[in-house]
């Protein structure tokens, strides 16, 4: 007999194959850089596509993500998986003159910020989603752990797309660490950093914020059963 789990198996693995055959451009593109051979930017106003970051004093080459394929791998396949619940496609080559999100998986802090020892960086401008910019998570800086890999990469999205920091920690927008599985939580969020409660720094200032409909009101959310994601769920309040 054919089992109901075998059927939604079947139906989502038809429904995969036609999502692939869309068109890339039905979907937010985020690109997740390893930077080989070393990314050269420049400061100014974000551009990815033209290797501009707002973030930079004058020019830095951000030398390429040091752990290694497998490490690189398994980081990439967690952001999708923290973002499978969203109309995004993350993709890990090169994609030239497109517009998209950018995190670049590589290098310190020192590279960028001339700060050393902190984990990420991306410009935010007051909870407004921003598109063809460029976010860091600093690979030298976290280490070889692929989920503080992940978690800050995915950080940096979520900046790109307007969300603030907040101090739930099972939320990705939260710095911090220890506490299982991140993802975007569908829970109201007391907005901070390291504990320290604030205003949220987004449309309203509101006192807290929901990171899972703050972000779906941006790229979308993908269609759950066509995405195969029957018992994907965020963790509870």
């Amino acid at each position: 007999m054919i089992s109901l789990r075998h059927c939604l198996l079947a139906a989502a693995i038809v429904a995969a194959t036609f999502l692939e055959a869309l068109p890339a451009r039905a979907m937010d593109l985020l690109y997740v850089n390893r930077c080989v051979g070393g990314c050269a930017l420049t400061g100014g106003t974000d551009d990815a596509v033209m290797r501009k970051s707002s973030l930079l004093q004058g020019s830095t080459t951000v030398p390429e993500f040091p752990h290694g394929d497998a490490a690189f791998d398994a980081t990439v396949d967690c952001v999708r998986s923290v973002l499978a619940q969203y109309d995004v496609a993350v993709v890990t080559s090169d994609p030239g003159a497109a517009v998209r999100r950018e995190v670049i998986l590589g290098g310190s802090s020192q590279n960028v910020i001339g700060i050393a020892g902190v984990w990420g960086v991306a410009p935010f401008f007051s909870g407004v989603p921003r598109d063809n910019a460029i976010a860091f998570a600093f690979a030298n800086d976290i280490g070889a752990n692929v989920d503080a890999l992940c978690w800050i990469a995915a950080r940096g999205f979520g900046a790109l797309y307007g969300l603030d920091n907040n101090l739930y920690c099972p939320d990705v927008m939260s710095d911090t660490q220890g506490c299982g599985t991140k993802t975007f939580t569908n829970f109201d969020a007391t907005c901070g950093e390291s504990a320290t409660p604030r205003t949220c720094n987004i449309p309203g200032s509101p006192a807290t914020q929901n990171s899972a409909l703050r972000l779906a009101q941006v790229p979308g959310r993908a269609d759950v059963i066509f995405r195969g994601l029957f018992e994907a769920a965020g963790p509870s309040p």
